[in-house]
């Protein structure tokens, strides 16, 4: 019968044994894994993923160069979405309508597929003026508003383009300005806005100060 004081040990070679945590297994010996040569390292994953991301971007970038590239002719009628004007044949827009130069900053007047009152565009990509439209949301009494020759404008921008509302005038009359397009072309607008309209305070005690009929 074994002494209990003597410490019993294993044969690593029989069924029972249980491996020393301290010692390597066989993979951890120097062994190659033979799936270690299609595990990617760090920075080849990190490629991997970054690489289809900026290809994309780039695709995206030459689409926007193709799209404009192939842009419509500029002395093609243009086609103008329609949006609400019930002010569009007030005296005061059709005082603008006499006024509407051939040329705005240097970009001609287009010709319109539908001729409305109060719609005019000039240049390509188009500026686009609408005289008549409703109040927008964004016009408050405390609203920031900037003037550009003498006429207050407010500000929205939008998708690829900002649209500039005349709001101290008798008619709101907005022009919307592609992002690509300076300012010139409002302020040359606002030369025009200043003779065929006069001026009127943009709010009354607080309140915004509403069209004209």
């Amino acid at each position: 019968m074994p002494d209990a004081s003597t410490p019993r040990t294993t044969d690593a070679s029989t069924p029972d044994a249980v491996p020393d945590a301290s010692t390597p297994h066989a993979t951890d010996t120097g062994t190659p894994d033979p799936a270690a040569r299609f595990r990617p390292s760090g920075w080849r994953l990190v490629l991997a993923i970054a690489l289809p991301i900026v290809a994309v971007a780039v695709i995206v970038v030459l689409a926007d160069r193709v799209r404009a590239a192939s842009a419509p002719d500029p002395d093609a009628a243009l086609a103008v979405p329609v949006v609400l004007q019930t002010g569009s044949t007030s005296a005061g827009c059709s005082a603008l309508d006499a006024r509407l130069p051939d040329s705005l900053d240097d970009r001609a007047r287009r010709t319109l597929v539908v001729s409305e009152p109060g719609v005019a565009a000039w240049g390509s990509p188009p500026a686009v003026l609408r005289c008549g439209i409703t109040d927008p949301a964004e016009l408050t009494c405390s609203a920031q508003l900037t003037v550009l020759n003498g006429v207050a404008w407010l500000p929205l921008t939008g998708d690829d383009a900002t649209t500039y509302v005349a709001v101290d005038r008798a008619q709101r009359i907005a022009l919307t300005v592609p992002d690509d397009v300076g300012i010139g072309v409002v302020q040359a607008l606002s030369n025009v806005v200043r003779e065929a309209m006069p001026e009127r305070p943009v709010c009354v005690d607080g309140v915004v100060n509403p069209t004209a009929a």
